[in-house]
């Protein structure tokens, strides 16, 4: 029987929301949800695309408005700063102190150390969006490297990451390296992922081969496959747990 897609209609006009305490409650509730169902820092998308789940009066017209409304609240301190994924985030560095460098060696004491799954090869995850990397990581347990490249093929930092995967897997006794990648459900996501997936089995003799989002899997979340879909809002649809499960026997953990 065909799915229902009546929930994720897209709506023209207006914003139709009142912002009020109550609508950022609903909202942070679906973010509370999200947190418990594992997601640890969750993005701005992924709370929508509950909300569409929950709520039929949110659709994805609603992001934008949504992503300055969280600006606003957080700036008037509304709401806590460091509650969502931010992409696109810049970069900094800092010296430790010594009292974070003994905490440091602590932790990497305790560190599960790079293995090899049964096919003995070293599974690497690919990620469209870079606010995702550390999601995946805690996802997969932190056993699996994962990259991003924030939408572009960047390739030193490619090159310079699957080269050092090959040196580690090298070490294990490994048969060698493969990629699954991850993109949006559109065409950019799809020429992503082709033009990575060229880059790595050209250029660094690695196979590549795309995971998700794939036709039945927009299809199985309930979500219209005629429409575009992002792939953190596509997670909170599918499924947290069914998508851990599905990647971690995909990855062999």
């Amino acid at each position: 029987m065909k799915k229902s897609h009546v929930a994720f209609q897209r709506t023209r006009g207006p914003q139709r929301h009142r912002w009020s305490d109550q609508t950022r409650q609903e909202i942070m509730e679906a973010h509370q949800q999200l947190v418990a169902m594992g997601m640890r820092k969750p993005s701005i998308r992924a709370v929508l695309y509950l909300l569409m789940r929950r709520k039929g009066a949110w659709v994805k017209a609603d992001y934008n408005h949504l992503c300055v409304k969280l600006g606003q609240w957080r700036d008037a301190r509304v709401i806590e700063f460091g509650l969502f994924a931010d992409d696109g985030a810049g970069s900094h560095y800092r010296p430790s102190t010594a009292r974070e460098i003994q905490r440091q060696v602590e932790i990497w004491k305790r560190t599960r150390p790079l293995g090899l799954p049964r096919d003995q090869f070293l599974h690497v995850v690919f990620v469209e969006h870079q606010s995702m990397v550390d999601m995946l990581a805690d996802l997969f347990e932190y056993r699996v490297p994962v990259v991003s490249s924030q939408g572009e093929l960047r390739r030193e930092h490619l090159h310079a990451f699957i080269s050092d995967c090959v040196r580690a897997g090298a070490e294990l006794g490994g048969k060698g390296i493969k990629v699954h990648s991850l993109c949006d459900y559109d065409k950019g996501g799809r020429d992503i992922s082709a033009a990575h997936r060229r880059f790595l089995e050209s250029v660094c003799n690695v196979t590549a081969e795309t995971w998700g989002i794939t036709e039945r899997q927009v299809d199985e979340a309930g979500l219209d496959p005629r429409d575009d879909h992002q792939l953190d809002g596509w997670i909170a649809a599918y499924g947290i747990g069914r998508f851990k499960d599905e990647l971690h026997e995909v990855l062999q953990l």
